[in-house]
């Protein structure tokens, strides 16, 4: 009789949230936008008016903005380093690190040549460059008569994959797979546990995903039935199985349905299957040709220097952070998002279920009121495991 161990954490926490805070969850937008004239020092950044240190226009066009700016509208976390004057920005996928007096700006795994350098204006703010550091967290900047807008809708794809790294190659460590830069595809979409990513454009979608090794997994049952679904769904132009380098099993079937060309290939090895699912809509030659070879490319291998590692794990954890209520908590690597009510902002992260045990993290958030505290949860808490 198999023995199922279950191990709890669950953390409670109570916060007396003030009104700045509940008015600011409360009038979160789907859309970002910055909006002012040149030598105005009252900006419209998301709806509201923002008295900051006024922007100015240095070199060749260059707009300068104080930090507070960027920082307002787009919610990026800031590090100062007073020593070296350094700034780092970080936003989903992206970190940008700055310098003041210094062009040369840090974006990912590469640098980039800023037109004009950030700079401490004489009442010691931090200006820096609003078109660089707004194009690359994937806003659109305009200029009419004098007019500047920024604008992110928060529906837009993701960060560009050129953004992200120059490296010919990008991958996984934690569950091992490399393939060919997808360069003018967008990261649009990254499970937690990095398990499935989705990477597309106005001509492709690209779903790359890993699920870990299931007993009752047939490799020959998927394939018969993937075949069989795709003959009936279009035109079948490709169905093939091979092995890769290190002998495991592999699959590509691919069909034309109506305008659309949709690519499979799914490979067994002892650990889990890996899932590559494309679909392409360009009639061009060369795109189909482009992302065809990039498929070519998937190996299931260690990475190494040359390959940008999308892996955000580290020391065998990954950190959740939630921006609404500025908390952040690790857990294991091997744990998946499992639910999340963002309404009660209650996250629950369970681990894989093994043969002799079963984990599960659980953060619930909970606002203090007059009858309710810290205190009064932490009894109640202490009950229910004396209890239990």
């Amino acid at each position: 009789m198999k023995k199922f161990l279950a191990l709890f954490l669950c953390l409670v926490m109570t916060f007396s949230l003030i009104s700045s805070f509940a008015e600011e969850v409360a009038e979160t937008s789907d859309k970002i936008e910055i909006a002012f004239k040149v030598g105005d020092s009252t900006l419209l950044i998301n709806g509201k008016e923002v008295t900051v240190e006024t922007p100015y226009i240095a070199g060749e066009g260059t707009t300068l903005v104080p930090l507070r700016v960027i920082t307002e509208a787009f919610g990026a976390e800031v590090l100062w380093d007073g020593e070296t004057k350094t700034i780092t920005l970080n936003y989903p996928d992206v970190t940008i690190i700055l310098q003041i007096d210094n062009k040369t700006a840090k974006v990912n795994d590469h640098t980039e040549e800023l037109p004009v350098a950030p700079t401490l204006s004489a009442a010691g703010v931090t200006m820096v460059p609003l078109r660089f550091i707004s194009e690359t967290f994937g806003a659109e900047v305009g200029y009419n008569e004098g007019a500047i807008t920024v604008t992110k809708s928060m529906d837009d794809f993701g960060t560009t994959v050129s953004t992200l790294t120059q490296k010919e190659k990008i991958g996984d460590s934690y569950y091992g797979w490399t393939m060919n830069t997808p360069k003018n595809l967008t990261l649009a979409e990254k499970s937690f546990d990095g398990r499935e990513l989705v990477f597309n454009n106005d001509d492709i979608t690209l779903y790359v995903d890993y699920t870990p090794y299931d007993k009752d997994y047939s490799f020959e049952e998927d394939y018969v039935y993937t075949k069989n679904s795709a003959s009936s769904s279009g035109a079948l132009v490709k169905d093939e199985i091979k092995k890769d380098e290190n002998g495991n099993p592999y699959y590509i079937i691919r069909f034309n349905k109506n305008d659309r060309l949709t690519d499979y290939r799914y490979y067994h090895t002892e650990k889990g299957f890996y899932s590559l699912t494309t679909h392409i809509y360009s009639k061009e030659a060369s795109v189909k040709d482009s992302i065809l070879s990039i498929l070519d490319s998937f190996r299931i291998e260690e990475l190494d220097e040359t390959v940008y590692d999308l892996s955000e794990v580290k020391d065998g954890m990954r950190i959740y952070k939630n921006e609404d209520m500025k908390i952040s908590i690790a857990v294991p690597a091997d744990y998946t998002d499992y639910d999340e009510d963002t309404n009660s902002f209650e996250l629950i992260y369970a681990g894989e279920e093994k043969e002799e045990a079963y984990s599960e993290v659980c953060l619930y958030i909970h606002s203090k009121t007059e009858t309710d505290s810290a205190k009064s949860f932490a009894e109640f808490d202490l009950f229910t495991r004396k209890t239990y």
